[in-house]
Order: structure tokens, then C-alpha cells, then sequence
């Protein structure tokens, strides 16, 4: 009985000690298994996530040391109060002002006492002209913000326009014929001969296309902004000159042709098409950004050098049987407005649309003093010369 009594506790005791074991294994297991968790949230406290903005995300395509190709952005054009672009991202910010203080003193009453007491303070101004940050340019040299240059090429084209025109009617006749009528005898025998009816046409509709392509830019319209750069490029004027300048070559010859320098159709058919690859090619270049737009450049230059060497060498051919000192002297008043102006329109392109050094205000008045003297003032040296 004893010995089955000692038995049985043994057995007992050693089930105790085998549950006790179990025991302590499994809360060592979730101990290990807690300990990762909690360092890993530890981790995550301790090391926050860093967004990064701007920075564009690379590809790869199975091939080691392979990323894609940066995404060019196109650049359009920032706000007044933001002019200041990143070149890299096209984003828009503020100028950066300098701070200065200045001394700011109030005077309240003491609730206590009812004593006026003063209260120093300071007054945040700006001062100085505001810059852009490092790595970004100012769009406002990039846009035209003074209108006032296109209203007055507008004006001062429109009305020689009206002038051209009326001057034009006033040589009508009852039956519907120009024939210069309120002319004298000597005057309206010339003005038949030289066809002048048609050149005071030719004339007033010169400036009145010029002055439709003023309108068109005043009211800001006829232009678009360049994708590479955010600059605003005024197409407006290369469909103008696309129109007017063969006019202008027209009269020209017509001119030269009629005070006695003699010369065929075939000159004026050459110049023609030059004038149109000169304005073409500009017209190309103006819209590029990299330096293959000296090249369109270039080739505009090429074309417009026989066009003044053929303009200028009218005025050294012998005159013909009709031609005298006078209508050469003529003739030469009316070239030399149109080689002078015309001379000065590529070194504009080169500051402007070229590299940029010229800003969108300073190009407007550029363009708008040489078409006002280029057409209008041509316009009447011509239609004088009528007289």
C-alpha cells in the first residue's frame, strides 16, 4: 500500500514539472515573437518616411545601370505676383524682397492709472527691387506687360492708312477712273504715266495690314508662348511682313521703274521670292530654342543680302531715255528708308528672339518704331513722289 502510494505521487510530480516547462516555453516564444514587432515600430517612430519633391522617378527595364530618359517639361508662363520659374520643374514662386524695420510707436491708455503710456514697436517693410531664387529666371522680361507701344503702332499706321486711301479717292473721276483729275495738267499727265492711282492703293493698304497685326497683338492676341523657354513670341508680325514687304519691294521697283532705271519683271519676281524665304526662315528660327536657330537665321541673312544689293544697285544703272537726276534722287529717298530699316529688323531678332538678352517690352518698341518708319513714312515719301 505504501509502495503504490509513493507510485502515484511520483507520477503526479513529474506531470506537474512537464506542464510547468510547456508553460514557460510558450511565453519565451511570444516573448521572441514581441520583441521584432516592437522593435520594428520602434524603427518606424524612430525613422519617419522623407517625401521628396521634384525629383523624377527612374525606370529600369531589366537591364542594370538602364533608367529612363528624363521627361521634358514644357514651360508655360507664371502669374505677375509669381514670375519666377524653375527651369527644371516649370513651378512658379514670388520674388525675394529684402527686410528692412522702421520703428513703430502707439500710444494707449493706462486702465489702472488713465495714463498715456508709449508702446515701441517695429514695422516689417519691404525694401529694395525683388529678385528671383537661384535656378529660375523672371518670365515678366518674357512677355509684353506695357500695351502702350502696340496701341500707338496702331494709330500711327492706321491713320497714314485712311490718308493713303482718301488721297487715293480724291483722284477719282465721274466715271469711276483714277486719273488724278484734281491734279495740274503737268501733274496728271505724269501721275497716268507712272500708274499712280494703283501705288497710293498699294501704299494704303501697306499700312492698314500693319495696322490690322498691331490690333490683333494690343488687344493680346497673335502670339503664343514658346514651350522651351516661356517666352511670348508674336506671330502676328511675320504674317504682317509675310504681306507687306513684297508690297513695299513692289513699289519699289515700280519707283525705279518709272523715274527711267531700267529693269525687267524678272528682278522683281527674285526679289519677291527671296523676301518671302527671308521672312520664312525667321519666321522658323524665332520658333526654336537650341542653336539650330542660327542656322534658319543665317539662311534668312543670305536671303535678304541680294535683296539690298538689287535695291541698291537700281540707283547706280544708267537711267533710261525718260529718267533724270530728279527721279533717281527719288527714287533713292524711298530705298534708303527701306535698306536702313530693314537692316536694323535681324540685329533685333538676334537680342530678342535670338538670345533672349532683349525683354518682350523693349522688343515691342524695337519692332513698332521700325514698322512705323518703314511703312508709313514710306508710304508718304512714295505717294510725295506722285506729285
Amino acid at each position: 500500500m505504501k509502495f503504490t502510494s509513493a507510485l502515484l505521487f511520483a507520477a503526479v510530480t513529474a506531470n506537474k514539472q512537464q506542464a510547468d516547462g510547456s508553460q514557460a516555453q510558450a511565453q519565451q516564444g511570444d516573448a521572441a515573437a514581441a520583441a521584432p514587432a516592437a522593435d520594428y515600430g520602434a524603427q518606424q517612430e524612430s525613422a519617419p518616411q522623407q517625401e521628396s519633391y521634384g525629383a523624377p522617378q527612374q525606370e529600369s527595364y531589366g537591364q542594370e545601370g538602364y533608367a529612363a530618359p528624363p521627361v521634358t517639361k514644357c514651360l508655360g508662363s507664371c502669374p505677375p505676383h509669381a514670375p519666377c520659374m524653375d527651369r527644371t520643374t516649370g513651378a512658379c514662386s514670388p520674388k525675394a524682397y529684402g527686410m528692412a524695420y522702421q520703428p513703430q510707436y502707439a500710444q494707449s491708455a493706462n486702465e489702472y492709472g488713465g495714463q498715456t503710456m508709449q508702446q515701441n514697436g517695429y514695422r516689417v517693410l519691404q525694401s529694395g527691387e525683388g529678385s528671383c531664387p537661384p535656378h529660375t529666371k523672371d518670365t515678366n522680361n518674357d512677355r509684353v506687360t506695357k500695351r502702350w507701344p502696340l496701341w500707338t503702332g496702331f494709330a500711327l499706321l492706321f491713320i497714314p492708312a485712311l490718308w493713303f486711301l482718301c488721297a487715293m479717292f480724291g483722284d477719282l473721276t465721274d466715271d469711276g477712273a483714277i486719273n488724278g483729275s484734281n491734279l495740274s495738267p503737268e501733274e496728271e499727265a505724269r501721275f497716268n504715266r507712272d500708274n499712280g492711282g494703283l501705288k497710293r492703293v498699294v501704299a494704303g493698304f501697306i499700312c492698314m495690314v500693319a495696322s490690322l497685326a498691331y490690333l490683333t497683338m494690343a488687344t493680346g492676341h497673335g502670339f503664343i508662348t514658346r514651350c522651351c523657354d516661356g517666352r511670348s513670341f508674336y506671330y502676328a508680325r511675320y504674317i504682317d511682313w509675310m504681306i507687306t514687304t513684297p508690297l513695299m519691294l513692289w513699289e519699289l521697283s515700280s519707283l525705279a521703274q518709272d523715274f527711267g532705271i531700267d529693269h525687267t519683271d524678272v528682278h522683281f519676281w527674285w526679289l519677291f521670292f527671296l523676301d518671302i524665304l527671308m521672312i520664312a526662315a525667321g519666321l522658323i528660327g524665332s520658333l526654336l530654342c537650341g542653336s539650330e536657330k542660327w542656322v534658319f537665321w543665317g539662311f534668312s541673312v543670305l536671303c535678304f543680302i541680294p535683296i539690298l544689293v538689287q535695291l541698291c544697285g537700281w540707283d547706280t544703272e544708267p537711267a533710261g531715255s525718260d529718267g533724270n537726276a530728279a527721279g533717281r534722287a527719288k527714287y533713292k529717298r524711298a530705298m534708303n528708308i527701306t535698306v536702313v530699316t530693314w537692316f536694323f529688323y535681324p540685329i533685333v531678332w538676334i537680342f530678342a528672339e535670338g538670345n533672349g538678352n532683349l525683354s518682350a517690352n523693349g522688343e515691342a518698341i524695337a519692332y513698332t518704331v521700325l514698322d512705323i518708319i518703314a511703312k508709313s513714312v514710306f508710304g508718304f515719301v512714295c505717294i510725295q513722289e506722285l506729285r
